[in-house]
């Protein structure tokens, strides 16, 4: 009997108002007058990431994935600062961080009328059946 995995993305992001050198002491709060948008809305943000993932034989069980990315003022995805919070497998980490680094560049995040960097958090659920 095969395995198939199914992804559903439950987009529950929290959006920060950070500083240039982010790090937990830095944030200023959780308060933006704008949030940041994925280009085309939450569907085509959801349709990027299932025509982009490829699932790795090695996950055992179902669970959420939980990943934290930066939008810098600009809208660009800072790829050095996608973070894994929660893991279901190394080579699933891999392929997260992998498919959020090819997103293209969103509408940014406003703050007080400025463009502003904003920290994520998308929890991304798998269920295997």
């Amino acid at each position: 009997m095969k395995n198939y995995l199914l992804i559903l993305i439950i987009f529950f992001c929290y959006q920060i108002n950070a500083q240039d050198n982010l790090n937990e002491s830095t944030i200023l709060n959780t308060i933006v007058d704008k949030k940041a948008e994925y280009p085309g809305g939450h569907i085509a943000f959801i349709k990027f990431i299932s025509d982009n993932i490829v699932y790795p034989d090695d996950i055992e069980k179902s669970g959420v994935e939980l990943v934290e990315f930066i939008i810098d003022q600009e809208g660009y995805i800072i790829k050095d600062k996608i973070k894994i919070i929660t893991s279901l497998s190394p080579t699933l980490d891999k392929e997260v961080i992998r498919v959020i680094s090819l997103m293209p560049k969103w509408e940014p995040a406003e703050y007080k009328r400025e463009k502003v960097k904003v920290l994520y958090k998308l929890p991304i659920r798998y269920n295997l059946e």
